[in-house]
């Protein structure tokens, strides 16, 4: 009865990524019974939200050696190595899970972009593609594919997988994130920030989150807005070649009191664009 009713309290507690909030009934589990294969993986759930990954392979070891299924505790084993880029060991972790489970949708796509990551590309993208066929609307197959696709800079598939992403969101926070990469995808910067805002909100510890804000914080500060024209006009390199054009032009025109204030004004550019992230990260960041 005591296991039912904590298990309840603490699969709602994950199910809105509040994950601390669960360890007071999972020590409950504990008290109730110290070898509780539940209690050690539900506890391998919180270590591995606060990016404790040391711990959380442990708890879920301790899981495994009590009864839990070894197939979701390989799983998490192998997240946690791939967090900390032990990518051999993910893979072993991998493996033996899909050995037990080998028509899991979400194991499949994990191992699918590990590979990707690894190096592996076309290995991992024939691991997504069968994760995406054995479980469609899987939330975390759809979001490594996604997460694919951003690496790949295909428009097309992005906006293909964001929509199935979007439908299928289990929690607030990844909807907001969905949310933000779809307008991110838009290049409508402010809109992407602002919902990267209040997903970091919800979840305060999660750094991911707030590298992503950081960087948004950046592309979107008033400091930067000669980088945003810049990149409106195609780059650093089209703007170089227009200036030697011109440069080049002016100078065989013998404009030579337009050159001089032409070439000190992109001098000035250049060096602006050089000397802001250095400003931005001394003066400006972590104050967002």
């Amino acid at each position: 009865m005591i296991k039912e009713k904590e298990s309840r309290v603490i699969q709602h507690y994950f199910d809105m990524d509040r994950y601390e909030e669960a360890v007071p009934s999972i020590e409950k589990l504990f008290e109730n019974d110290p070898f509780d294969p539940d209690a050690f993986f539900y506890m391998a759930v919180v270590h591995f939200s606060k990016s404790d990954y040391a711990s959380a392979r442990k708890m879920c070891e301790q899981a495994l050696n009590y009864g839990f299924d070894p197939a979701q505790c390989y799983y998490l084993i192998g997240q946690a190595h791939e967090e900390e880029r032990n990518f051999k060991e993910a893979e072993e972790a991998y493996l033996s899970a899909l050995e037990l489970e080998p028509e899991n949708g979400d194991i499949l796509a994990s191992y699918g972009y590990l590979m990707v990551k690894a190096g592996f590309e076309e290995k991992g993208l024939q691991l997504l593609v069968e994760a995406k066929r054995v479980t469609p609307a899987s939330e975390r197959v759809n979001q490594l594919i996604l997460q694919y696709y951003f690496a790949k800079s295909d428009q097309n598939q992005q906006f293909l997988y964001i929509q199935n992403v979007m439908e299928g969101a289990s929690s607030e926070i990844q909807n907001l994130v969905n949310l933000g990469l779809f307008h991110a995808l838009k290049n409508e910067d402010k809109a992407a920030m602002e919902y990267f805002r209040q997903a970091f909100l919800l979840d305060p510890t999660n750094s991911d989150l707030l590298k992503i804000l950081e960087e948004y914080h950046q592309l979107t500060h008033p400091l930067f807005f000669p980088q945003r024209l810049i990149k409106k006009a195609g780059g650093p390199a089209v703007i170089y070649s227009l200036f030697m054009v011109i440069t080049i032009l002016l100078f065989f025109l013998k404009q030579f009191i337009v050159l001089l204030p032409f070439a000190a004004i992109y001098i000035v550019l250049c060096i602006y664009t050089w000397i802001t992230p250095f400003f931005y990260k001394r003066y400006i960041n972590g104050k967002i």
